[in-house]
């Protein structure tokens, strides 16, 4: 009977260490590849997978090529009460919370991000792991982030096909005064609206930064604590070990 009862003192002890122990969250792109032509925009699904745990908040910084893609603007989603974000030239700083209860799980889309091409390539979409973090609903605030099971995306940019001065230019070559007049005012056009859009997306980016000067900070656990933690854990273990041995076996 005494054995009994110690071996059911230790599968207990060993699965509330189990459960205390398990990190599975993670944050998704969706689509995970996408194609858009130069200086046109493509929409990506920011998605956060809590496999089943109980989760406060999140925040993380997704970082990017500037000199292939930029983003244009990022929009809540409504897994999350808040989402706050500052856009900066090469990267993206998002963070969400809960307010109005305690605690989001499962599967939802934290934010909608708009990415424009800049030049053509590919560019990969990442997460900054090492400034990122899941927090599980506990007194800790424990980073439950798992960066092996994030998903990234890529953007295939390709260069725009014709363009209106290229057509300019041909109807000059065919000897018509008025049709080169016309391509050049074409040309013009085109580029007058190229540095109005340049003009509106800069204004945009710095809107962004201006309104999200101040973001709510979310708790931290770090690797010290959880590392307290396990220690923790280890030194209870061992004493019950000690003490059950001492009352039951004296």
């Amino acid at each position: 009977m005494k054995k009994l009862l110690i071996i059911l003192i230790y599968t207990a002890i060993f699965f509330f260490i189990y459960r205390e122990a398990v990190n599975a969250a993670y944050f998704s792109l969706e689509p995970s590849s996408s194609t858009v032509n130069k200086n046109n925009t493509v929409t990506l699904q920011l998605n956060l997978n809590t496999e089943s745990e109980n989760v406060r908040g999140a925040e993380l910084y997704i970082t990017f090529d500037p000199s292939l893609v930029s983003i244009e603007s990022i929009t809540a989603g409504s897994y999350f009460d808040t989402v706050e974000h500052i856009i900066d030239s090469n990267e993206a700083y998002i963070t969400a919370f809960m307010e109005n209860v305690d605690y989001v799980t499962g599967t939802g889309t934290i934010a909608s991000i708009t990415f424009k091409g800049v030049s053509a390539g590919t560019a990969t979409i990442n997460f900054d792991c090492n400034r990122s973090g899941i927090y599980r609903d506990d007194v800790n605030s424990t980073n439950i982030l798992v960066c092996s099971s994030n998903q990234t995306a890529q953007l295939q940019i390709q260069e725009s096909s014709g363009s209106s001065g290229s057509s300019g230019s041909s109807g000059s070559s065919g000897g018509s005064s008025s049709g080169g007049s016309s391509g050049s005012s074409s040309g013009s056009s085109s580029e007058s609206s190229n540095q109005s859009s340049s003009s509106d997306s800069s204004s945009s980016s710095s809107t962004d930064n201006s309104s999200s000067k101040e973001l709510t900070e979310l708790p931290k656990s770090g690797i010290f604590d959880n590392t307290l933690g396990y220690i923790y854990s280890a030194i209870v273990v061992t004493g019950l070990g000690v003490v059950l041995r001492l009352v039951l076996f004296k």
